[in-house]
């Protein structure tokens, strides 16, 4: 973490590619031939730190807006499930997305499909909670209105 760091000046807009193999920690892959080709450094255990050396600033402002987007859907959903089947499902899911990010500060798993799991199961609840609504919603309007007028 700290050989990236020290170089982040040199990857902070652009980076020097994705997805590369991690190999022993802060040893230097060079991109081109010579010393003053563009040098990828491997073993990092963040993913943030990770994402900005490999693809610089833009890349993890668009992950953090994925994030963010993400456990705000997920929060909504559980909060207006209460009282239904799937509010366990949103809380464990919020509980998923909150342990995949602590668990992303010790190694580089933005590639791991378990890491994507929980963020496409939360749209997924969130798409299912808005269909219940609209139908109960549609059920409201059609059920018989009582007569105030008397």
């Amino acid at each position: 973490n700290q050989a990236v760091i020290d170089h982040l000046d040199e990857t902070l807009f652009v980076g020097v590619g994705l997805q590369l193999q991690s190999g022993p920690l802060g040893n230097v892959v060079r991109i081109g031939q010579g010393e003053s080709a563009p040098g990828a450094i491997e073993g990092v255990h963040n993913m943030f730190l990770k994402l900005v050396h490999e693809a610089g600033v833009p890349a993890l402002i668009g992950l953090f807006i994925v994030i963010l987007a993400t456990l705000r859907q997920t929060w909504r959903t559980a909060i207006c499930s209460r009282g239904t089947d799937l509010y366990p499902v949103a809380i464990a899911l919020l509980a998923a997305i909150i342990s995949s990010n602590a668990m992303a500060q010790f190694g580089p798993i933005a590639y791991q499909r378990y890491y994507w799991a929980p963020i496409a199961m939360a749209t997924c609840l969130w798409s299912i909670r808005r269909q219940e609504l609209r139908e109960e919603r549609a059920a409201q309007l059609d059920a018989p209105q009582p007569d105030l007028a008397r």
